[in-house]
């Protein structure tokens, strides 16, 4: 197996479409501009957006520049540091300001219906904690730009780089990750339809788990409605795609089996209420991120550590405003879990993307069948209760 270049290697940014000149390289296509030209695109903004859901004017990431074969990242430009830094501060402060009119108003009414409404605050929730993570990224970016405009600039463009990586290295490497998600899906479509209780079926009915051990994997593989499944189904496909490309794509199945197994046993012993939903191994998959970044700081782009536990912040806020609708016992047991193999993976130094072994192919596959077994046992058992 060839050695994986690291994301930072300037060899992964392609040549440049056409002879060393100024100009810009975008979705949308590539055009030779002069530099005071691409100065002032900066500046624009990005108009409406057209029908393939791309903006009128695309931000400018890469540009050509004369005595450079290569593509270059716009913010390592030194002749464009001034005009992104203008636009970028700009552009944050009134995000800022934007976010800020929508969170605190979704806060009070969150806070309002938890204790007036409790059942139908989780949607209030989502939104609410959505808006103030955004809120707070904004904030901590412009703070980072007015205190070190260097390491904001160098910041952004190491995150491109990553990104760069993960679509051109790992692209093969979203398998694992697309099939957890579409399971999940035709696992929900067999609930919409089947004739009978699905919880009762297959989910975490603690009373039952003594005589049906089973219900503490079959439970993770079900969901309680639209907003579940979709919520779940987009977070895999964004934490099991950073998994499966940027650590290991046998890595996948096995962190979030075990998660799910750790969620359940965690909310079998906290709580008598019956569950469902795949969280506690999605939490799993994002602690097992969170520890890894941390450990491997080095390797990652900045702000990955922090990201990730921006995250974590996130879903146990949202357990907060949402306690009497989420399984935050699951979550718990899951992320410990997935800490832990993450603890224990990265004891030491480790290059990213870990090597591939035997012993991890076998253990990969294994846990792939294992889930593939866990899912048609549980379609069988929805469909089997009258």
């Amino acid at each position: 197996m060839d050695p994986v270049p690291h994301w930072s290697d300037p060899a992964l940014i392609p040549e440049a479409p056409f002879e060393p000149a100024w100009g810009i390289v975008t979705q949308a296509g590539q055009e030779l501009l002069p530099l005071d030209r691409i100065i002032e695109r900066t500046q624009e903004p990005p108009g409406r957006t057209l029908w393939n859901g791309l903006p009128e004017r695309p931000d400018i990431t890469f540009v050509t520049r004369p005595g450079s074969r290569q593509i270059v990242p716009a913010r390592e430009c030194p002749e464009l540091r001034d005009a992104f830094l203008r636009r970028d501060e700009r552009t944050l402060a009134e995000q800022r300001t934007k976010i800020a009119w929508m969170f605190f108003p979704a806060l009070a009414l969150t806070a309002w219906l938890a204790t007036a409404f409790p059942s139908g605050v989780v949607l209030p929730a989502v939104i609410t904690v959505w808006l103030g993570a955004d809120l707070a990224d904004a904030w901590i970016a412009l703070g980072q730009l007015r205190r070190n405009p260097t390491g904001y600039l160098a910041t952004q463009s190491a995150r491109l780089r990553y990104a760069l990586w993960l679509q051109r290295v790992g692209a093969q490497y979203r398998c694992r990750t697309c099939v957890v998600a579409i399971t999940w899906v035709v696992i929900a479509g067999v609930q919409a339809f089947a004739p009978g209780d699905s919880v009762a079926a297959a989910g975490l009915v603690k009373a039952s788990i003594p005589s049906e051990p089973w219900r503490l994997l079959t439970a993770p593989m079900l969901h309680g409605g639209l907003l579940h499944i979709v919520m779940n189904a987009s977070a895999m496909l964004s934490l099991g795609a950073l998994l499966e490309r940027g650590v290991h794509r046998n890595l996948v199945s096995i962190v979030w089996l075990v998660g799910a197994l750790c969620g359940s046993l965690a909310s079998w012993a906290a709580s008598p209420i019956s569950s469902v939903g795949a969280s506690g191994g999605i939490l799993a998959v994002l602690a097992f991120l969170a520890v890894m970044a941390w450990r491997e700081r080095g390797e990652l782009p900045p702000g990955y550590a922090s990201s990730m536990a921006r995250s974590l912040v996130v879903i146990a806020v949202l357990g907060v405003l949402a306690w009497q609708s989420l399984d935050n016992a699951a979550h718990a047991g899951g992320a410990v879990a997935g800490a832990a193999i993450a603890a224990w993976l990265f004891r030491r130094p480790t290059p990213l993307p870990i090597a591939d072994t035997p012993a991890l192919r076998f253990a990969g596959h294994a846990s792939d069948a294992a889930f593939l077994v866990i899912a048609l046992f549980t379609i069988a058992k929805v469909l089997a209760f009258p």
